[in-house]
């Protein structure tokens, strides 16, 4: 059944709604030409996506579809498609997005009729993309805005993406629940933490598992089978008790206090943090440097590309990106914006990059992402349902 979360629409879009039918893009348009609202929904044959459905400023104007993460990055696609719609006229959709990968695998699933038009991703997906030919290239004639960000996915001499926000993965617990303060990956091994760990999974955002784990035992991304043993002898211990593929598990899992301790993107702690002052974060420790990458946009080769192109243009400008920062808490890869200081207490600054952060090689994540997945379903998984 279909739920519908809030609707101010036109009554036939509001029975479109409710009904069981899909959503196409022929009979949205039909629909919301001409018409005032906006519409937030859950809609039955469309997956567990989110969309929003700006109003159509003219008839016979296609939509795009966004697809990001949720929570902040929603919100921040959401205001600035706001702006895009008033200004083009061109509705935005937003898919909700766990994993980056995963959207990449439904992209390719369905290639080439695929609805998704720009891609919020983490590097190895982006690379993925642009690698099968799924992307177009960015140019500054099409996209002004790029010359402030970090080109990235180059093919043939020309970047295919842009990283906009960099992140660390950093410890988190609850001090009020983990009494021994946590200082250490090392740390993660203790007896009193039977149940109590999250960690991601080896879907989610690709790489940042395996070697943040590699990294605690000497190795890294090239010489990763420290991070397989590292990770099979957590699992021995009975102490990893949730492994999330999405931002929301995360913080939920922090706040609640279900599973209080955990390592993940430093933003994601940020948001638990400000939700529940007992959350803690770990900047960075000794046994090993902290997983640091990038995360960013492409655009999907699709008839609606130079659509697409121009809401990147726009998402990129500084006072929107700003926007997506004050919102997120991620650091930009545009010197014009800045973190708040509250930002600065769990997300390392460009000095402690330097000191404490380790870049991977993301073109070798690439290539050994298949054998970690191999590593996780056949010696690692096996061991957490003992």
């Amino acid at each position: 059944m279909t739920n519908v979360i809030s609707i101010v629409c036109p009554t036939d879009l509001g029975a479109l709604l409710m009904s069981q039918q899909k959503i196409t893009r022929r009979n949205y348009v039909k629909l919301v030409a001409g018409a005032g609202g906006v519409v937030v929904a859950y809609v039955a044959g469309l997956g567990s996506a989110q969309y929003i459905l700006p109003v159509a400023q003219k008839p016979n104007v296609e939509p795009i579809i966004v697809a990001t993460w949720g929570g902040a990055w929603q919100q921040a696609v959401l205001d600035i498609g706001r702006k895009f719609t008033e200004k083009t006229g061109h509705p935005v959709f937003v898919e909700l997005e766990g994993a980056s990968d995963a959207t990449y695998e439904k992209i390719r699933a369905n290639w080439p009729n695929v609805g998704i038009d720009v891609f919020f991703a983490a590097p190895v997906p982006m690379l993925k993309a642009t690698s099968d030919g799924f992307t177009v290239p960015l140019t500054p004639d099409k996209i002004p805005n790029m010359a402030n960000y970090r080109p990235f996915a180059q093919k043939e001499g020309t970047p295919h993406g842009i990283i906009n926000e960099y992140v660390n993965y950093i410890i988190a617990y609850r001090k009020d629940i983990v009494t021994t303060p946590i200082t250490k990956i090392a740390d993660f091994y203790r007896p009193d933490l039977k149940g109590k760990l999250t960690i991601m999974s080896p879907h989610y955002v690709p790489g940042s598992l395996f070697t943040t784990f590699a990294l605690s035992r000497g190795g890294d991304e090239k010489n990763w089978q420290p991070g397989v043993d590292a990770l099979i002898d957590l699992a021995k211990t009975g102490n990893i008790g949730s492994v999330y593929e999405s931002e929301s598990v995360l913080i939920r899992n922090l706040v609640s206090g279900d599973f209080p301790v955990g390592i993940g993107e430093a933003g994601l702690i940020g948001q638990a943090a400000s939700q529940n002052a007992n959350v803690v974060a770990l900047k960075h420790w000794d046994d090993g440097k902290v997983y640091t990458d990038g995360e960013g946009i492409v655009v999907i080769d699709t008839p609606r590309k130079d659509i697409a192109l121009d809401f990147v243009n726009l998402y990129l400008d500084t006072e929107n990106n700003q926007h997506h920062v004050d919102l997120t808490g991620y650091p930009s890869t545009n010197s014009q914006t800045h973190l708040s200081a509250s930002a600065a207490t769990y997300i390392l600054t460009a000095d402690e990059v330097q000191k404490y952060g380790y870049w991977p090689d993301d073109e070798v994540i690439v290539a050994n992402q298949d054998a970690w997945l191999k590593a996780w379903e056949t010696q690692i998984a096996p061991l957490m349902s003992k």
